[in-house]
């Protein structure tokens, strides 16, 4: 497994299932720019001037929402994407749906 650097996230993209305000489930080809992914591991964060390190704001298991063009996809069995810590526009909870 590939180990993110900085302020990287390694995201396992899952399945956006999107439904209109009726309730019909649309195809997945009708949005490609919406991804919701699960952070597999980040990096230490991002290097401030002074040579610390901030904490990524994103933790390992976090469900996120990102545009999938903000992400490079990284093929290893699967696809994988890694993008930037502030990328991702929010963290979903798994019990919601997205509409």
């Amino acid at each position: 497994m590939i180990k993110p650097s900085y302020d990287r996230l390694l995201v396992e993209p899952m399945d956006v299932e999107e439904r209109t305000m009726s309730g019909l489930v649309l195809p997945t080809g009708t949005n490609v720019k919406l991804c919701k992914g699960k952070v597999l591991d980040r990096g230490r964060g991002h290097l401030m001037p002074d040579y610390k390190f901030r904490d990524c704001e994103h933790q390992v298991g976090d469900v996120i929402l990102y545009y999938k063009h903000d992400a490079m996809p990284i093929f290893m069995g699967k696809e994988y994407h890694i993008l930037k810590d502030n990328m991702p526009f929010g963290v979903v909870d798994e019990s919601d749906t997205i509409i």
